[in-house]
């Protein structure tokens, strides 16, 4: 699933980190919940394997998940046009959130 980009590999992850993230705030509403289902259905068991490992991939597991984390994606509540990031969602009775530290 590497993909080669002016002379770098690049794996999803990092793709997702260095060229959707940045982009994120201007996609509209549901290809943003597209971008959310696939991280969700397709990279989730990868990266919960990955951040348990110590070398490159596990570093790069980290990153994703602490990029997913900062990354303003979800609406606020009080504002419509409001991205605000996961982290401030984050409820520790619900699995997901206790899964990567």
């Amino acid at each position: 699933n590497d993909v080669s980009l002016l002379g770098s590999q690049l794996n999803q992850k990092d793709i997702y980190m260095q060229l959707i993230f940045p982009q994120f705030h201007a996609l509209k509403d549901n290809e943003r919940k597209q971008h959310l289902l696939y991280i969700r259905d397709h990279l989730y068991q990868e990266v919960k394997h990955d951040v348990q490992l110590r070398h490159q991939r596990g570093v790069i597991a980290h990153m994703f998940i602490e990029s997913l984390k900062e990354l303003a994606c979800l609406q606020s509540p009080l504002n419509p046009l409001q991205l605000l990031p996961v982290k401030e969602f984050i409820d520790h009775t619900i699995p997901i959130f206790t899964t990567f530290p």
